[in-house]
């Protein structure tokens, strides 16, 4: 009789146990990492309650009444809509380490001030469309491409594209309010009218002189350019040469 209860009771620790065991696992993983599935410790929740997973910033709440946020600084990724649609938030900072913005990150937020890393290679397409109170932003010097639609009707007024980007794809700048762009140089490729329908301003583009001796370095490819801005259906562009 003693053995029979001694052998209930040891089979019910062991259930009691294996459950306990259950519920911890879950409370370290399973808010998180039913996105990947993985069992490390690369997935958390911070204390506003913004998702990371493997080092990507997956999702800040859309009802937070937060103003402003710091991007944990083990982020290398600001994933796709991450913050899209937070109407609460007005300024952030991502620390230097994240590499990319995905596609819509910011979108359709109140953001009115970001600042960008260094480290930052590429802001993907639409990340920053609809961001009706950013009025400037500052690109990292290492920055290379410039999405779709990135700044889709963000009040910008005045741009400054650094040496290091080569790519500036359709419409990046579309529906701003952009009078000025400045360029560092002059290498990179744009498909189809990256600022299309600015049409309530006159946009003045700037190109560098590197040699004062010369009228420009770059003048057919400043012509090539100028042929295709004609598609863009601004008013009218004018382009004048800075030292």
């Amino acid at each position: 009789m003693v053995y029979k209860i001694s052998y209930r009771v040891g089979s019910i620790i062991i259930i009691m146990c294996f459950i306990f065991l259950l519920v911890c696992t879950s409370k370290a993983y399973g808010e998180v990492c039913h996105i990947c599935r993985n069992e490390t410790m690369d997935c958390w929740i911070d204390d506003k309650g913004v998702i990371y997973c493997k080092n990507e910033l997956i999702q800040y709440p859309a009802d937070s009444l937060e103003t402003s946020y710091i991007v944990d600084k083990r982020c290398r990724v600001i994933g796709e809509s991450a913050f899209s649609g937070n109407r609460g938030l007005k300024a952030i900072v991502i620390q230097d380490g994240v590499s990319i913005i995905e596609n819509s990150a910011f979108a359709c937020t109140n953001i009115e001030s970001i600042e960008l890393p260094e480290s930052l290679l590429v802001i993907a397409d639409l990340a920053f469309m609809n961001c009706h109170q950013l009025k400037s932003v500052s690109f990292p010097s290492k920055l290379y491409a410039i999405g779709y639609g990135a700044f889709l009707e963000c009040p910008l007024s005045i741009i400054k594209i650094p040496a290091s980007v080569q790519f500036i794809d359709s419409e990046a700048f579309s529906k701003t309010k952009v009078t000025d762009v400045y360029f560092e140089d002059d290498s990179f490729y744009t498909v189809d009218a990256p600022f299309r329908n600015n049409d309530h301003v006159q946009i003045v583009f700037h190109f560098p002189v590197f040699d004062a001796d010369e009228e420009s370095p770059h003048i057919e490819r400043l012509i090539e350019f100028y042929d295709r801005l004609k598609a863009d259906f601004c008013v009218s562009y004018d382009i004048e040469l800075y030292y």
